[in-house]
């Protein structure tokens, strides 16, 4: 099975909707922030069975985040009116001479796993399911240059 979803758009993109829901274990697998990418990636359940499924979620252009190490079980869900309050109350750093640095690309993502308030506020997200083994590179990776070109 494969899975490919992006989500950037408004329409898509519905205050209050939940975009992911899953049982799995999902991992900070990488940031960078030159490019504003953050990856979260699963292997396993919480019991650590793995049934050859890989699923890679990335955050693009990301501004603002507050997010663990691991989460046990993961819902993305796109903020409520209340929940946007919250971060840009919890972002002050992102205003810039009392103004706010959010623009109307910015979405706002909350993760939700037990307890706790964490989210995300990025572009778009996106997320890809295969069998790929746990160590190859993501889905979501910048292509390796062609040996030509090195």
């Amino acid at each position: 099975m494969v899975a490919d979803i992006w989500l950037n758009k408004s329409h898509q993109l519905v205050p209050g909707a939940v975009l992911y829901n899953s049982p799995r274990s999902f991992d900070l697998w990488g940031y960078s922030p030159t490019f504003g990418r953050l990856l979260l990636r699963n292997g396993h359940f919480p019991d650590g069975r793995h049934d050859g499924v890989r699923v890679d979620v990335l955050f693009q252009s990301v501004r603002a985040m507050k997010l663990r190490q691991r989460y046990e079980g993961l819902q993305i869900c796109c903020a409520s009116e209340e929940a946007c309050e919250r971060i840009r109350r919890e972002t002050p750093q992102t205003t810039y001479l009392g103004g706010d640095r959010y623009d109307h690309s910015d979405r706002f993502f909350v993760l939700e796993s037990g307890s706790g308030f964490d989210y995300v506020v990025a572009g778009a997200i996106g997320w890809h399911e295969d069998r790929a083994p746990l160590s190859w590179p993501s889905y979501f990776a910048d292509p390796i240059p062609s040996p030509a070109i090195l």
